[in-house]
């Protein structure tokens, strides 16, 4: 009688695990910056949005042009991911944000880095939030072979004399499907 009783319950906790959704996510402040050869950081925190915190451009001609920031994946080895999410505020015609998924070789193997999926901030009404994802060929994540990242690419051509708005990034995010 047990054994009936336990059939259906163990083929439900099975099918579970097997729809089971993986979601890695980092806050772009997480983020480390690539210095310019003379020191300067293009990029500083922001601590004062309604959405949380977050990573821009300086608004001063040191964040002018693009900045990256490199966010290590962290998620378990094994990991199978194919969708990259990108959450932040973007209401400016004067900049854009574009977060890549890439997987570097490692331990000397053949290869350059490869960029396996990306996604771009657009223009948005009001303070620009949002969150946009894109899809990308299933990849399983092999630390043996490769070390992953997250490249953000912060575009900003502001004028010191205006007061145009610049992008925020808040948030990435990688899972396996786009469909959260």
């Amino acid at each position: 009688m047990r054994t009936k009783l336990l059939a259906p319950l163990v083929f439900a906790l099975a099918a579970f695990d097997v729809s089971a959704q993986n979601v890695w996510t980092a806050n772009a402040t997480t983020a480390v910056p690539n210095f310019l050869s003379n020191g300067t950081v293009k990029t500083t925190t922001v601590d004062t949005t309604i959405h949380g915190r977050g990573v821009r451009p300086r608004t001063t001609p040191e964040g002018f042009g693009t900045s990256f920031l490199y966010i290590p994946v962290t998620a378990p080895n094994g990991t199978t991911f194919a969708c990259i999410g990108l959450r932040a505020m973007d209401n400016s015609i004067s900049g854009n944000i574009r977060a890549e998924f890439v997987r570097q070789p490692r331990n000397g193997n053949a290869g350059p880095a490869v960029t396996l999926g990306a996604v771009g901030s657009v223009d948005a009404a009001g303070d620009g939030f949002q969150f946009v994802t894109g899809p990308f060929a299933a990849q399983v994540l092999n630390y043996s072979q490769y070390t992953y990242y997250i490249r953000l690419n912060m575009n900003y051509q502001g004028s010191p004399a205006a007061l145009i708005p610049s992008p925020i990034a808040l948030d990435v995010s990688l899972s396996g499907t786009c469909s959260l």
